[in-house]
C-alpha cells in the first residue's frame, strides 16, 4: 500500500484526471512517483515534487509529437518559460513533463526510460483512475542517473538522491526489487550506490535527507 501521507497524492490524482485521454500511453517517474513505491507507513513521507515527470514511447520527434493534440484539448500549452526544458508544458494548475525514451528525439533523455517502460507497473487511485509508473529498480536507476548527469557532484545536496534514499528507507523490499531486476538494471544501481557510499561526508551528510532524522 502507498504511503498515505503523500503529498503529491492530490498532484497525481489531478494529472490522471486531466491526462485520461493519454493516460495509458504515460509512465510515470521522477519523484512524484516515490510515493508509490514507500511501503512503511512509518517512514517519512516523499519530497513534495511540483512537476509530474512522464516518459512516452517515441524513437523521433515526430512520434513524440502524437499527443500533443491531446495534451492542448486538456489545457496545457508547451511552457514558453525562459530555460524551460523541451519537453514541458504547463496548464492552470499543473506542470507536466513528457520525456521520450530516445534521446535523439529531443537531444536528451534518460537511457533507463525504455526499460522502465517494458517493466512498468499498473497504480489504481483513489479516485479509480488507473495510472502506470516505474518499478522500484528503475525508479533507482533513472534517479542515480539524473544525479550523476546534474554534474553536480554533492551527494549531500541533491533531490534525486533525497528520493533515493526515501524509497530504500521506507520499502522493505527494495533490496529484493534491485536483485531481481534486469542484470544492467542491477550492476548500475550496485555499482552508483558503491561509488556514492565512497564519496566523502555523504554518511554524515545522510540525516539531512529525512524529515525526522533518528
Amino acid at each position: 500500500m502507498p504511503n498515505r501521507i503523500d503529498p503529491n497524492s492530490a498532484r497525481l490524482e489531478l494529472a490522471a484526471s486531466v491526462l485520461g485521454e493519454v493516460l495509458d500511453e504515460l509512465t510515470l517517474v521522477g519523484g512524484c512517483a516515490a510515493g508509490l513505491l514507500i511501503t512503511d507507513p512509518a517512514a517519512d513521507r516523499p519530497r513534495v515534487t511540483y512537476d509530474v515527470d512522464f516518459v512516452i514511447e517515441a524513437t523521433s520527434y515526430t512520434e513524440s509529437k502524437r499527443l500533443d493534440p491531446a495534451m492542448q484539448r486538456a489545457g496545457f500549452a508547451p511552457d514558453s518559460t525562459p530555460g524551460a526544458p523541451l519537453c514541458r508544458w504547463r496548464s492552470a494548475d499543473l506542470v507536466v513533463d513528457l520525456m521520450p525514451t530516445d534521446s535523439r528525439v529531443l537531444g536528451f533523455s534518460n537511457r533507463w526510460y525504455r526499460s522502465t517502460v517494458r517493466h512498468r507497473l499498473p497504480h489504481r487511485l483513489p479516485s479509480g483512475r488507473v495510472l502506470h509508473h516505474t518499478d522500484a529498480s528503475h525508479f533507482f536507476a533513472t534517479k542515480l542517473e539524473a544525479f550523476f548527469d546534474r554534474g553536480s557532484g554533492d551527494a549531500c545536496a541533491s533531490h534525486d538522491l533525497e528520493d533515493v534514499v526515501r524509497v530504500i528507507d521506507g520499502r522493505s523490499s527494495s533490496e529484493e526489487d534491485v536483485r531481481q531486476s534486469p542484470t544492467d538494471v542491477r550492476r548500475y544501481v550496485a555499482e552508483s550506490i558503491a561509488r556514492i557510499l565512497g564519496t566523502p561526508y555523504f554518511l554524515e551528510g545522510l540525516p539531512s535527507y529525512f524529515e525526522h532524522p533518528i
